[in-house]
């Protein structure tokens, strides 16, 4: 759900983003989604795409996760 946020906080479509990393419009709303862990490649190209960094894209660690 991070990336959706951050996606539309900086005012982009999926089709923007997924043009830019590149990939499919599908596996940036999957990962948007939570129904498709990217890459860590794909993670850090979503992450530049959006002008962001794979620190805002990824999920708040939890008291006792790690």
């Amino acid at each position: 759900r991070r990336i959706r946020g951050e996606r539309t906080r900086r005012g982009l479509r999926v089709r923007d983003v997924a043009d830019r990393v590149p990939c499919s419009e599908n596996e940036v709303r999957r990962a948007e989604l939570g129904y498709h862990t990217p890459s860590t490649r794909t993670l850090y190209r979503l992450a530049e795409a959006m002008g962001s960094t794979v620190h805002a894209l990824l999920p708040e660690e939890r008291d006792g996760e790690k």
